[in-house]
């Protein structure tokens, strides 16, 4: 499936949001599905960002996003954008707070302030939530 012209908006508006709110370049990590990729598109084209395809997300499972970010690290700001219900999945298991991702959902997260950036392991409760944002 591909994105209607409302989903296409709502994403560019949230490039926009996001925009004042990341450091640019962004790495953003997608599903090589074509919906995820024309979101990963869009943010891209508003946030200067670099888009990596990630063919295992589009049926992997929790452990796969996790090791995605470990092996990433704390060191880039980085977008994942994936599929349901892992996506709510991981957000749980990261902040501990239950939240529903509709598509076009972002939360941005942080390492807890007791973490270092080189021993944070991506445990339960690992991150804290600084926005919860719902497409418009």
């Amino acid at each position: 499936r591909i994105l209607t012209l409302n989903g296409k908006s709502a994403i560019a508006a949230l490039g926009n949001s996001l925009a004042s709110q990341v450091i640019s370049p962004v790495h953003i990590h997608c599903s090589a599905a074509k919906r995820t990729t024309e979101t990963a598109e869009i943010l891209a084209s508003r946030l200067s960002g670099i888009i990596y395809a990630n063919h295992g997300f589009y049926n992997g499972g929790l452990h796969d996003y996790l090791e995605l970010l470990r092996n990433i690290g704390l060191q880039k700001q980085v977008i994942l954008v994936g599929h349901n219900p892992v996506v709510t999945e991981l957000h749980y298991h990261l902040t501990g707070n239950w939240s529903v991702f509709m598509p076009g959902t972002c939360a941005i997260l942080t390492a807890a302030q007791d973490s270092a950036a080189d021993s944070i392991s991506f445990n339960a409760g690992s991150m804290q939530q600084h926005a919860l944002i719902h497409p418009a």
